[in-house]
């Protein structure tokens, strides 16, 4: 999971932080997260600026009125896409959030000219 190239944070049905994974140096993270934010509601682990779409998004989640939310913002020189996402057992038992980050910046750098094959690779 540290390997991916997304940010990920996992929150349980009481609203607890229970993971993240470490792709990066918390410095260098574009949420920061750090282990002794393990255990703590979700209220505590996210500024006052944000708290209230943070928890409407959450109880949203949690009663299903929604199965997942995406948002994006510039932050310095990145463009942040946010998603959260519903987690329910077989059962239909809310499970918890799932929340994956990344910097989407370099999608806006692509070429305008479609690409639909793999790139070229000499074997020799």
């Amino acid at each position: 999971m540290n390997s991916l190239p997304l940010e990920i944070t996992f929150i349980d049905k009481q609203g607890l932080f229970k993971y993240f994974n470490e792709m990066t140096e918390a410095s260098e993270m574009m949420l920061v997260r750090t282990p002794s934010s393990i255990g703590r509601h979700v209220a505590n682990c996210h500024p006052p600026k944000s708290l209230r779409k943070v928890m409407t998004v959450i109880r949203d989640l949690k009663t299903g009125i929604r199965t997942s939310e995406s948002m994006w913002f510039k932050k310095k020189d990145q463009y942040i896409h946010l998603t959260y996402k519903a987690i329910f057992n077989k059962e239909g038992e809310f499970l918890g959030v799932l929340e994956y980050v990344q910097d989407i910046q370099h999608f806006f750098e692509l070429p305008s000219k479609v690409k639909t094959g793999l790139s070229e690779i000499d074997f020799e």
